[in-house]
């Protein structure tokens, strides 16, 4: 009696878990999506009113797919995985494009677009990597550590990418850019920092705690 009780709690955290997943998720969607209207209306004709639009159509369609993926029978993991990493590049790419205006005239390197062929390398080589680790999972058993290291690594350079990109915006902005992009900061910041900690958990232990994703 007891074990059935303990079975049953079990699947019901798990079910209780789905649904805040779904429901956290499908509010990330609807406010992303106003987001991105609100970005269409007032800033279409900003310099980087592109690469805002584009983060917010990619953060809002990575909410879409996790959403939809807890209707679907199976997860959509690599399909998450992809627009994640999606995801993540469009936000530093739009974080990179700013302090590209930030050090314009400095000689910097990122003060031109010479960081750009770079930053595809980086983001595609980083994707397969990712993809290509799922792939080993599913038929190579035995090297699943190996995998999993290869992968969280990954993901975990990618928020400390994010952090240090950021870092380097608030570094070089002064006291009036820093308060225009004082919310920017904020929410990137959060995001990144908490890839943070949760994908060096998962390195840690090779693998991903279900309750912090």
């Amino acid at each position: 009696m007891e074990h059935g009780l303990n079975s049953f709690d079990a699947e019901a955290q798990g079910s209780t878990l789905v649904d805040f997943g779904l429901y956290s998720y499908g509010t990330a969607l609807l406010v992303y999506f106003v987001l991105l209207v609100l970005a269409v209306i007032t800033l279409r004709r900003s310099a980087l009113g592109g690469p805002l639009l584009a983060a917010c159509l990619l953060t809002a369609l990575w909410a879409a797919i996790i959403t939809a993926s807890g209707f679907a029978s199976e997860p959509l993991l690599m399909s998450m995985q992809a627009a994640e990493v999606a995801r993540n590049a469009a936000w530093i790419f739009l974080l990179l494009r700013l302090l590209e205006t930030r050090l314009a005239g400095t000689g910097h390197w990122l003060a031109s677009s010479s960081w750009l062929p770079w930053f595809a390398i980086a983001f595609t080589l980083m994707l397969s990597i990712i993809l290509a680790g799922e792939l080993l999972v599913e038929r190579l058993s035995p090297l699943y550590n190996f995998s999993a290291y290869t992968t969280f690594g990954t993901w975990l350079i990618m928020a400390v990418g994010g952090l240090l990109v950021l870092e380097q915006c608030f570094r070089n902005s002064d006291a009036g850019e820093l308060w225009a992009i004082k919310h920017l900061g904020v929410g990137l910041g959060i995001i990144f920092a908490y890839d943070f900690f949760m994908y060096a958990e998962a390195l840690l232990f090779s693998n991903l705690d279900r309750n912090l994703w």
